[in-house]
């Protein structure tokens, strides 16, 4: 049983690399790759100590990666790389609470999306333009909105992007150019051709992550193009948002067009959220090594570094 999209407290999981180690033993994954948000520092921890002391299957180098298309903020997920140092270097991107170029970047949309609460009707608290770099500032600002009883407003403003959470609130309209709600971060992050071919050269091949997540119309437009575009090696097929029928269909334009095909739960230990260890497939742990099978034969080695 495999888990290929994990995150630590080295982006915004909860838990560190090695409390995660021991989860996926104690849950019986054989194979799992640590996918933090644009950053490989896992593996420099990794590096330090004998892993198979805690997870005795085996690790893939992978990395989440953000970027863009057509205006949209998407994700890439990287594997099987050999060089994770140089990634850190050259594909990551500045941290924006440091930066002071991007944190000025960040500053400003923020304070734009504040705006149109105010300007539609819906009552923002001043904490949120003191506290621009709070941890998903998009959700807790929309959260606050709704427990001003402002939900059918909200609603009715979203016009079909209204979702029941934070979180879906910012993957279908903070990062969709579709919605009066989108923030331009996108300006941020490379393209898909530089993420390529940086990845390519170092070895090693890149998926589009959880292609349903991103409120984008006509998927099967959207999924053609890209592929068709940009030199993607794979994509993620097993999610555990997904529902059966869409990952059929994700499966069969995988192979339709000879695309490897990847899975996981994108675990961050979040309360409240659905995504367990290991669980990839709307609650069920059901992906085995076999989608794997046809990967670089290096990736499936006990010793990865």
């Amino acid at each position: 049983m495999i888990d290929l999209h994990i995150h630590t407290t080295y982006s915004d999981g909860l838990r560190n690399l090695k409390e995660v180690l021991i989860l996926a033993e104690q849950v019986g994954l054989d194979t799992i790759s640590i996918t933090d948000h644009d950053t490989c520092l896992a593996y420099n921890e990794l590096d330090s100590f004998d892993y198979h002391d805690l997870f005795s299957g085996n690790i893939i180098p992978g990395i989440e990666i953000s970027s863009k298309y057509k205006g949209h903020k998407i994700e890439l997920l990287a594997y099987n790389f050999n060089d994770y140092n140089y990634i850190n270097k050259v594909i990551v991107k500045d941290n924006y609470r440091t930066n002071e170029k991007m944190h000025a970047i960040i500053e400003k949309e923020r304070i734009k999306l504040i705006d149109k609460f105010k300007r539609l009707g819906l009552d923002v608290d001043s904490y949120y333009y003191d506290h621009l770099f709070i941890k998903a500032f998009e959700s807790n600002l929309y959260n606050s909105i709704l427990k001003d009883n402002n939900v059918e407003k909200v609603k009715y403003l979203l016009q079909g992007n209204y979702q029941d959470t934070g979180y879906q609130f910012y993957r279908k309209c903070v990062t969709s150019p579709e919605t009066p709600f989108y923030i331009n971060y996108v300006v941020l992050n490379k393209s898909i051709d530089e993420i390529c071919e940086i990845i390519h050269e170092l070895g090693g091949i890149v998926f589009l992550a959880h292609p349903f997540l991103y409120g984008m119309k006509n998927i099967d437009k959207v999924l053609d193009n890209m592929y068709h575009e940009y030199p993607l090696d794979g994509i993620e097929c097993y999610y555990n948002g997904f529902n059966e029928e869409q990952i059929e269909y994700i499966k069969k334009f995988a192979n339709d067009n000879n695309l490897l095909i990847s899975g996981g739960s994108d675990y961050h230990a979040k309360p409240g959220f659905k995504n367990q260890l290991g669980f990839c497939m709307q609650g069920q742990a059901n992906i085995d090594n076999k989608i794997i099978s046809n990967w670089p034969v290096k990736s499936l080695k006990k010793h990865v570094y």
